[in-house]
């Protein structure tokens, strides 16, 4: 009993992770983007500030790479799912 109550918050704890990084892939992308644009932009107009939005975008694309690379869920992949009827 409580080591199904245990693996039931671990199963939902990966689901909710799972979700976040669902959501933050894209948009980090997005925002990685347009912050590379401002600072291609920046440093082609002189502007030293456009090398830490250079800098900035780098750093928002290599976290990207890394959530898509540990997006798999384990628990998912080995077939235990959270039924929210058993609640």
């Amino acid at each position: 009993m409580v080591n199904d109550l245990n693996e039931d918050k671990s199963i939902a704890k990966a689901e909710l992770i799972q979700g976040i990084k669902a959501l933050y892939i894209p948009l980090s992308s997005f925002l990685a983007c347009v912050i590379m644009a401002g600072g291609v932009y920046l440093i082609i107009n002189g502007e030293p500030f456009g090398y830490f939005m250079f800098t900035l975008a780098i750093v928002i694309i290599i976290s990207a790479i890394f959530a898509f690379l540990t997006f798999q869920n384990s628990l998912r992949a080995q077939g235990k799912i959270l039924d929210k009827e058993d609640q």
